[in-house]
């Protein structure tokens, strides 16, 4: 195969990013006044092994995360084992077998939404990808700003541009620092040209 299979992109990437720069802010301080860091993080632990890695990696820090079952967490998780698959089976634009898998799924409904958007944008749907999300388009004004910008860039693609720019205005308003700017903008290989929004 060409390209790699694309890794879907996960609140938790966005998070474990954003955490693993400011302690390694914080690490680098304390480490010249010779003092440890224990920095609490009040989410589950990371699922996929590179994150839970690179916020092991922080030296002279320790980051410390809840440890309790979720049903988001497990949602998470089928999404892990499943999400390069899904991606690979939309590509070949066998997308019925894909949607169907995810409707027998126990997901929320915003997140049973999210995934098979991202899968259809993988077949190459833009229009029909919004079409799913656009109902929660609220709520996800309200998440995380990784799940802001994917739906901006899903909402592009579909020629939705003022339902792209209300969610990229939401994103900056109430959820970015610079880092997360960054962050964001670079998980999600964000394409936009930026006039004044």
């Amino acid at each position: 195969m060409s390209r790699e299979v694309e890794r879907t992109n996960f609140e938790e990437g966005f998070w474990v990013q954003t955490t693993h720069h400011l302690a390694s802010q914080v690490a680098s301080l304390s480490k010249e006044q010779h003092l440890f860091t224990l920095l609490f993080v009040q989410r589950y632990g990371p699922v996929d092994a590179q994150n839970s890695e690179l916020l092991k990696s922080i030296e002279n820090c320790a980051v410390a995360t809840v440890e309790a079952p979720s049903i988001e967490s497990n949602e998470e998780r089928i999404i892990l084992k499943d999400a390069n698959r899904w991606l690979a089976l939309a590509r070949e634009q066998k997308i019925d077998e894909v949607i169907k898998e995810i409707d027998e799924l126990p997901f929320s409904s915003i997140n049973r939404a999210v995934v098979k958007a991202q899968c259809l944008m993988a077949a190459h749907r833009p229009i029909l990808s919004f079409k799913i999300i656009e109902p929660f388009l609220d709520q996800i004004k309200e998440g995380t700003p990784q799940a802001i910008f994917s739906a901006a860039k899903i909402a592009k693609s579909a020629g939705q541009y003022s339902a792209a720019v209300s969610l990229l205005q939401a994103g900056w308003r109430d959820h970015l620092t610079e880092p997360e700017f960054q962050i964001s903008i670079n998980g999600n290989q964000f394409q936009f040209i930026i006039n004044g929004c």
